[in-house]
This record gives C-alpha cells, structure tokens and sequence, in this order.
C-alpha cells in the first residue's frame, strides 16, 4: 500500500537559516575510470545486524534552490557537494512558475564543497 500525498503549490521561502536544494545527485555513477560506484539503496544483503551492508554510502551534489536570509556564503543556482545523510527527504512542489520540482532541505554545517558549474561527477549518472 503506498502513501498519497498531494503537491505543494506556491511560493517556497526557507526559514533564515536554511538551505533549500534541488536535483539532489541520484543513482548510479560511473567514475573516469569506469568503476560503477553504487548508490545507497543498493543492497548486498539485509541484515539489521550488519549496518555495513549499504552500499554506496556517498557525498551528494545538489543544486541551490533558495537560501534563507541569514546565509551569505552560498547562493541560488549554485552547487553544493553535501555530506552523506545530510539532508530531508524530497518534497514534490510547483513553484510560481509552474514547473515541478524536487525541493529536499540540506544541513548547513554538512556542505563540503560549493561550485558556480555543474560538476562533471553529476555528468556521469547512470540513469
């Protein structure tokens, strides 16, 4: 049985602290050097005694949506590379435009890298 939920429509404005992302860096990727680096929904097998079977335990990259007031360092259309496990589930919205999004909030204290392009890591998902 699967959960219903409706969209969310409108305008999103982070609280003053927060950080807002979009397409979250998902799936597998493939590496320069041709390794296939798995992403963490792989299993090799499940045992809630073995913690250490997900695979793919990984940094993401994502895209700034918006930020809120209080934060200066980083801006919107920018990417962030985020620590593993650092950010919300995503939330399906239409913003004022019209266009549907994926908006996932991210912990501050969790960003690793920041860059103004679009990494060349993100490039290399296998979808």
């Amino acid at each position: 049985m699967g959960v219903s939920y409706q969209k969310i429509t409108g305008q999103a404005e982070p609280l003053p602290d927060d950080i807002l992302v979009v397409e979250m860096e998902q799936g597998q990727r493939l590496s320069r050097g041709g390794i296939i680096l798995s992403d963490d929904t792989a299993y090799s097998s499940f045992d809630e005694k073995d913690a250490k079977a997900a695979k793919g335990i990984r940094a993401r990259w994502a895209q700034v949506y918006k930020v809120g007031s209080n934060v200066d360092y980083v801006s919107a259309g920018e990417y962030v590379l985020v620590e593993h496990g650092r950010w919300t589930y995503a939330i399906d919205f239409i913003d004022e435009n019209d266009e549907e999004v994926k908006v996932q909030k991210i912990d501050p204290a969790g960003i690793l890298l920041m860059s103004d392009t679009e990494p060349l890591e993100i490039a290399n998902i296998i979808k």
